[in-house]
């Protein structure tokens, strides 16, 4: 298998909206590509007449950004979403601001991933976890 064909996998879990790829610009990747982080599962297909399996297809957990990529390996981030998330801290509710690379003001989504494997700062079912493949989407 080429250096640039390798299955791309999270290998870390830096926070609820940011893990680390095994692929960086060595495999091609470039800043805000896009990539969907896969089920291990897949959904399959029946034929509504025959209640036959003619195919599967890839569930999908969630996609990720590249946003600071190494020659082996890419930070990625979950989707940003400009403009301000309703936050409820102590019961109050407040706004949550953060910054783009840009300085657009927003936040990024969280990522549902798994708490126990978050090792940085403080849509399946299934949580995010190290070793999910991931796809660069075209």
């Amino acid at each position: 298998m080429s250096e640039n064909k390798k299955t791309l996998k999270i290998i870390k879990i830096v926070d609820e909206t940011t893990v680390i790829i095994n692929g960086g610009s060595k495999q091609g990747i470039e800043k805000n590509d896009k990539f969907t982080i896969l089920d291990k599962e897949k959904g399959a297909i029946k034929d509504p007449d025959t209640n036959e399996i003619i195919g599967e297809l890839d569930i999908i957990k969630d996609s990720i950004y590249a946003v600071e990529i190494y020659p082996n390996m890419t930070i990625c981030k979950s989707h940003y979403v400009k403009g301000t998330e309703p936050r409820e801290i102590s019961g109050i509710a407040t706004l949550a601001r953060s910054f783009s690379h840009t300085g657009t003001p927003g936040y990024y989504e969280e990522l549902n991933v798994n708490q126990e494997q978050i090792t940085g700062l403080p849509k399946s079912n299934e949580p995010i976890s190290i070793g999910d493949i991931v796809q660069k989407v075209n």
